[in-house]
């Protein structure tokens, strides 16, 4: 019960199925190396918050709800999948690319994050709320897609949508 916070001191985070039980948010924090971790069948009351330089992915079941995610270094890239909702609750800064696979839940990343690679989402529903200009990559919305940056838009890859696509910039 309570939250989790692992500080690694530099050293990479890896799990391959560890089943964690956690009535509130979990921090992952691996300074410069790589967070790699398969959340299948965890029970995360909060979110989840990660801290790397390196690449980094997330294997989970159900829903998930991104905390502060900072990955740092020129090209660090997020790979997320999951087969329930993905939100954010805190800012996520990957300057690399950023790939999200819902399956068929939805993706809801609106809390004025930084994605400067390309993004690529699938899901059901999908929205992106991007700070700066934003690079899609392959878009795969089986319902709406909505993308807000606060500069230019680019496609970079295909992109469905089951609606029509509704993008701000």
């Amino acid at each position: 019960t309570g939250s989790l916070t692992l500080t690694s001191n530099n050293i990479a985070i890896t799990s391959s199925g560890s089943v964690l039980s956690v009535s509130g948010g979990v921090v992952l924090d691996a300074g410069t190396k790589a967070v790699s971790v398969n959340l299948s069948g965890s029970k995360i009351g909060g979110s989840l918050g990660i801290i790397a330089g390196v690449d980094s992915t997330v294997i989970a079941t159900g829903a998930l709800d991104l905390g502060t995610v900072t990955l740092t270094g020129a090209g660090v890239d997020l790979a997320v999948t999951t087969t329930g909702n993905v939100t954010d609750s805190g800012v996520v800064t990957v300057p690399g690319t950023t790939s999200i696979n819902a399956g068929s839940g939805s993706i809801t990343l609106d809390s004025g994050s930084i994605y400067t690679g390309n993004v690529s989402l699938i899901g059901r529903n999908v929205a992106l709320s991007n700070t700066i200009a934003t690079n899609l990559g392959a878009i795969t919305a089986t319902g709406t897609l909505s993308i807000t940056s606060s500069s230019t838009i680019d496609d970079n890859g295909l992109i469905t949508a089951g609606g029509l696509p509704r993008c701000l910039a």
